[in-house]
């Protein structure tokens, strides 16, 4: 197999919660990124894929070949990390079984609508948990819906 994209881990820091612009500048200065490339921050490192994929085109890509009546607003993720949010900021509602860095945990708390945390570390409701909260929070979606 092959991979689409590839990832530059920013070895000055052992903290996988390093700000997204702090980050991106420590790795690319004096870099400039070719046209057609896209890139986004996750846990630590910076990846780069072409422009045309990516989580949230992969999303719009679903959307369209099942047919969704409202595209995005038909829409739902599960997510956690920095190289989710454009994806999680596309779709109706993003499920967090856990906020692995810092710019989610800001989203999800300048939009608590969009970002709905799954996870209560007071109730133990962390990891699988939290993940299998997501899931049966998303299937109740879909019965409303019918």
């Amino acid at each position: 197999g092959h991979a689409t994209m590839f990832r530059i881990k920013n070895k000055k820091s052992s903290n996988t919660k390093i700000g997204d612009a702090d980050l991106i500048e420590s790795i690319l200065k004096g870099l400039s990124v070719p046209e057609g490339i896209s890139y986004s921050t996750n846990l630590g490192c910076v990846d780069f894929y072409p422009s045309g994929s990516g989580k949230k085109n992969c999303c719009r890509y679903l959307a369209q070949k099942f047919g969704t009546r409202d595209g995005p607003a038909s829409c739902v993720c599960l997510c956690d990390d920095d190289n989710d949010l454009e994806m999680a900021s596309w779709c109706r509602t993003a499920y967090l079984p856990s906020i692995t860095s810092d710019s989610m945990g800001a989203a999800a708390g300048a939009d608590p609508d969009r970002f709905v945390s799954t996870f209560d570390e007071g109730a133990g409701v962390v990891g699988c948990r939290a993940t299998e909260r997501a899931l049966e929070m998303v299937l109740e979606q879909v019965r409303k819906q019918g």
